[in-house]
């Protein structure tokens, strides 16, 4: 019978695999819509107002958001909608029809952020929480240093569709892992836990 994924190790993965699909997605828009055009520095500027707004004026709100759905369903979320809007970046990756798709998915990224730090000390031990995140920041580092390394060179050989394209299989690997952590009720703060569904004792 296969063991089971440990779920410190499943998150990591659920990460790793969520990193790597947003690191598609950024430099396949520097790529196409910064470098080389008047313009450059002016979209430069507004992808950077872009990737903060959602932390600005939409975290208490995400924040709430997490505590009403729980922060497995949080995660899930999060990776499936920017999935889907990869999707539409594919049909949509000039002019400014960016922008808004952006926007959405800078917003789905600040709900698997949240989600994931409310998670980690839950399926975590509290004996165990800084060697699992050490192990987690060196992978987030090794992937941040050579991802961007070679999803250039696939940008230049097999261009920006193909990126995009690996960005939403990336996205998906990271969704299956997520699916396997613990259903969490945000409120009760327990693995498993279900809040009662009325009734009294009997």
């Amino acid at each position: 019978m296969k063991r089971p994924i440990p779920m410190p190790r499943r998150m990591i993965l659920t990460e790793l695999f969520s990193d790597l699909g947003d690191q598609f997605v950024h430099l396949t828009l520097l790529a196409e819509l910064f470098f080389g055009l008047a313009a450059s520095h002016a979209n430069l500027l507004l992808l950077c107002l872009i990737q903060q707004a959602p932390a600005i004026f939409l975290g208490p709100l995400a924040g709430r958001w997490v505590d009403r759905i729980g922060p497995s369903n949080g995660i899930v979320g999060g990776i499936l909608a920017r999935l889907l809007l990869v999707v539409g970046l594919l049909n949509a990756r000039d002019g400014w029809t960016v922008w808004p798709i952006y926007l959405l998915f800078a917003s789905a990224s600040l709900l698997f952020v949240i989600s994931r730090l409310c998670i980690t000390p839950r399926i975590v031990a509290p004996g165990a929480l800084i060697r699992y995140n050490a192990v987690n920041e060196r992978v987030a580092l090794a992937a941040g240093i050579g991802g961007p390394f070679l999803i250039g060179l696939l940008i230049r050989q097999a261009g920006a569709g193909i990126s995009l394209v690996m960005g939403i299989a990336m996205y998906g690997c990271s969704a299956w892992l997520a699916k396997g952590l613990p259903r969490l009720d945000a409120a009760a703060g327990k693995v498993g836990e279900q809040r009662p569904r009325g009734g009294g004792d009997g």
